[in-house]
C-alpha cells in the first residue's frame, strides 16, 4: 500500500489538468455551456465562493452535492490502476481533493478559451511534474510483535475468525469459497481498502446475484472476517464497513396477524351455541 505525499497528489492533479485542457481547449465549447461546468466542478472542490441552498427537497439537494463531490474519484481510481499504484484512504482522499482544484482550474482556463482568450494559464506551473517513477513505493513491512505477512493473509484470518467465532459447518461451506476468490485478488488484508470492496460489490451484482445473497453471503463473509482483523489489531479500519447492496423492499399483501374483521368473525364463531344434530 502506498503513500502519495501532498506533492505528488497535486503533481497528479496537474496530469489531470493538462489532460483536460488539451481534449478541449481547441474546441471548448458554448460559453454558457462551460459556465455550467465551472459552477459543478466548484460544487465538487467544495469552492467556499459557492453556497448551495436547499429548495424545495433538502435531501435531494444534499444527496445531489454528495455525488458532485466524488464525481472526479473514478477518474482518478482508473488513473491509479493506469500507473500500477495501490494507494492507502488517506492518499486516495488527498488525491480526489487536489484534482477537484485542479478540473476547476483547467474549467476556467477552457471558459476564458471559450471566450476567445488563449493567453497561456499563468498558474499551471504551479503544478510538479508527475512521474509514476516518483510514487513512493510500498514499505517492507515490520515485522511487529513478532508477525510476518503470513499472519496478514486473508484465508488464515478466515481461518482463525471462524475457529474463534464457533462457526456452524454449514457457514464455514458456504463463506470459505468467498473468503478464498477475494484472496485470489487481495491476498494481504491491509491491502484491501473500501474503494476495492465497493467494486466488487457492483462486480457481484452485474453478474446478476440477488441483493439477499451478496449482502447476506459475500459482503457478511468479507465484513465479518475484517471485523475480526480489527479487533485483533491486524487493521485499523474495517473496509467492508457501511457496504451493502439496495434492495426494494416487498410491499405487504397483508399485515400480520389477523385484520379486525377476521377477529371479530372468529370471536362471533367461538361465541356461537353449539347446535346438535339428532
Amino acid at each position: 500500500m502506498q503513500r502519495v505525499t501532498h506533492k505528488q497528489a497535486v503533481a497528479i492533479a496537474g496530469a489531470f489538468y493538462r489532460r483536460l485542457l488539451s481534449a478541449n481547449e481547441d474546441d471548448p465549447g458554448h460559453v454558457e455551456l462551460v459556465k455550467g461546468q465551472v459552477l459543478l466542478d466548484k460544487v465538487a472542490a467544495a469552492d467556499p465562493a459557492i453556497q448551495v441552498v436547499a429548495a424545495g427537497r433538502p435531501d435531494v439537494t444534499a444527496a445531489l452535492t454528495a455525488r458532485l463531490r466524488t464525481r472526479h474519484r473514478p477518474d482518478v481510481v482508473d488513473f491509479l490502476k493506469e500507473q500500477g499504484m495501490l494507494v492507502d484512504d488517506d492518499s486516495l482522499e488527498r488525491i480526489v481533493a487536489a484534482v477537484n482544484a485542479a478540473v476547476v482550474q483547467a474549467r476556467e482556463q477552457l471558459l476564458r478559451n471559450a471566450g476567445g482568450d488563449y493567453r497561456p494559464d499563468a498558474a499551471a506551473s504551479r503544478f510538479p511534474e508527475w512521474s509514476s517513477s516518483a510514487a513512493t513505493k510500498p514499505p517492507t513491512a515490520p515485522v511487529s510483535n513478532g508477525r510476518t505477512d503470513k499472519d496478514y493473509e486473508l484465508t488464515g484470518i478466515f481461518d482463525r475468525f471462524s475457529k474463534e467465532a464457533g462457526h456452524s459447518p454449514a457457514t464455514i461451506k458456504r463463506w470459505t469459497p468467498i473468503i478464498k476468490a477475494v484472496s485470489q485478488e487481495v491476498k494481504d488484508i491491509r491491502d484491501l481498502t473500501d474503494i476495492w470492496c465497493v467494486g466488487w460489490k457492483d462486480r457481484l451484482v452485474e453478474r446478476g446475484l440477488s441483493p439477499a445473497s451478496i449482502n447476506d453471503a459475500y459482503l457478511a463473509a468479507l465484513r465479518g472476517t475484517c471485523s475480526w482483523a480489527k479487533k485483533n489489531l491486524l487493521i485499523s479500519q474495517n473496509p467492508v464497513s457501511g457496504i451493502n447492496v439496495s434492495a426494494e423492499k416487498k410491499g405487504k399483501t397483508r399485515p400480520k396477524g389477523f385484520t379486525q374483521g377476521e377477529a371479530l368473525t372468529i370471536l362471533k364463531a367461538t361465541l356461537a351455541p353449539v347446535t346438535q344434530n339428532l
